[in-house]
């Protein structure tokens, strides 16, 4: 009898336990996050019911649930997955509350929760409770880092938001300004690849600390960077489907289009168990840098096949520029005004390419073809392009400030910083009065170029010239962010 009951009390006891608050981050939730990364949501979704069985107590399992959506949210940009997001987002945190046990965990997990859903409501929602949700995650980790100063996940979000409030997005500078947040990102990037060290050996972590970090150096304009550090994982890591996306991202946006192009081929929309509409965007546009026939197919086939709002402005702008070099000026005209009805303006290749599309002068062709074969990377096509070119001839002033432009661009990227610097004067001092881009930006890749040479107070100087010719009519505000970020960084030099 007496073992009867010693054994009822154990199971007993075994249950109870079972049913205790924990938070692990066992095998079924890292191959479970691991799949969410890989963008098999619906593969994670089964691992974690897998884990619920088990033990549904789990604070990972509510997490990696609200991540899985979150994520699936970021890629598709559909609005019935942000309903979902939102609509359990608050019996989630209800849980997180009750399994609250005081432990770095529980605040940490929060704390992304509230990140996560901030992220999205600013994005889909209403941005006042976007914003306050991320400035309430904002204070939950900042007290958890206090509290737990050796609790090396904090890191995390930390680096995060020093990088976002460094480099604000300018639709939402009205909430820095107003509760006085600031960031350092330089700090941010150094807070990421910290974390990432202590994350490499653990799944799903390892992976998004990846992600995140390339982000980092995309989102401070580090793009050189960004793409090394990407280049340096191995190909395990490479492997991983949002990995690979950002890696051919970076590639793109550091001049290196045709590696961009193998690695967007290598990712197969039929093989993933979500919509991922940047596949169709991302290789349309790769393909137009390189003048290829058929970026229109891809181009077209996410304008018309993805309801997401973003990039499409951009696309329209894109196919504008297709068809002109194609030679058919309806289809020019036609995508060209549909720039002005289609999607939003949130992301900066939006507002560039209303800016673009507004131009009442429709673009040179053979100065179209140089700047998009150096944005992929192609100088030598390019330059061929502009030798071809007898600026003295062109017609139009703009087109005359754009050939040279064009000129410093391709010398400064080849290498040739001091024969750059002689065409961007020219664009500078023959442009500053006219209302075009060119003499902007020119100013702001002076104060780059001075600024690489150590020669601070010139960097300075044309920092300041970027800023005074600076007009939201030609030239969107992300140029304006780099030189301002550029003028406090050479004014600490001296």
């Amino acid at each position: 009898m007496r073992s009867r009951f010693c054994l009822l009390s154990s199971v007993f006891c075994l249950l109870t336990f079972r049913c205790l608050p924990n938070f692990d981050y066992n095998t079924n939730c890292q191959h479970a996050m691991q799949a969410i990364l890989d963008l098999q949501t619906n593969t994670a979704r089964e691992i974690l019911q897998r884990e619920k069985a088990a033990n549904s107590q789990n604070g990972y399992l509510i997490y990696l649930e609200h991540y899985c959506e979150s994520i699936e949210l970021i890629v598709t940009e559909d609005e019935k997955i942000y309903e979902k997001l939102i609509n359990s987002y608050e019996a989630r945190m209800k849980q997180m509350d009750l399994m609250d046990d005081g432990s770095p965990q529980n605040a940490w997990l929060q704390a992304e929760m509230l990140f996560q859903t901030g992220l999205a409501q600013i994005k889909f929602g209403t941005r006042i409770s976007g914003v306050s949700k991320m400035l309430s995650s904002y204070r939950r980790i900042k007290e958890n880092r206090q509290k737990y100063p050796q609790f090396w996940q904090n890191q995390k979000l930390t680096g995060v938001f020093n990088i976002i409030l460094d480099f604000i997005p300018h639709f939402l500078r009205w909430a820095t300004d107003l509760f006085g947040f600031n960031g350092d990102s330089v700090l941010g990037i150094y807070q990421l690849k910290e974390y990432g060290n202590k994350a490499k050996d653990v799944p799903g972590l390892a992976e998004e600390s990846v992600i995140l970090t390339n982000l980092g150096y995309m989102l401070t304009h580090q793009e050189e960077k960004g793409f090394q550090f990407m280049a340096s994982q191995d190909k395990k890591m490479l492997d991983v489907t949002l990995v690979k996306y950002l890696y051919a991202n970076s590639a793109l946006f550091a001049y290196r289009n045709d590696l961009a192009l193998k690695l967007l081929a290598e990712i197969h929309q039929d093989e993933l168990q979500v919509n991922f509409y940047a596949l169709s965007y991302n290789t349309g546009r790769s393909k137009l840098d390189h003048l290829e026939k058929d970026a229109r197919v891809y181009l077209e086939a996410f304008l018309n096949d993805y309801t997401v709002p973003d990039y499409k402005k951009d696309a329209c702008n894109r196919l504008s520029y297709y068809y002109l070099i194609e030679g058919n000026l309806q289809k020019y005209e036609e995508y060209k005004a549909k720039v002005a009805t289609v999607g939003q303006d949130i992301r900066v290749r939006d507002r560039e390419a209303i800016l673009e599309s507004s131009s009442t002068l429709i673009p040179h062709t053979d100065l179209l073809k140089a700047r998009l074969l150096c944005d992929g990377g192609y100088f030598p096509q390019a330059d061929s392009i502009l030798i071809s070119i007898n600026p003295d001839l062109l017609s139009h002033s703009a087109y005359q400030l754009e050939y040279h432009y064009r000129k410093g661009r391709i010398l400064q990227l080849t290498g040739k910083p001091g024969l750059a610097i002689d065409e961007y004067n020219k664009v500078f001092y023959q442009g500053k009065s006219q209302p075009y881009t060119y003499a902007t930006r020119s100013a702001l890749q002076l104060g780059k170029i001075y600024e690489e040479m150590k020669n601070y107070p010139l960097a300075l100087q044309w920092y300041d010239h970027c800023l005074e010719t600076y007009n939201a009519g030609h030239t969107v505000d992300g140029v304006e962010q780099m030189a301002e970020k550029g003028r406090k960084r050479v004014k600490e030099k001296f």
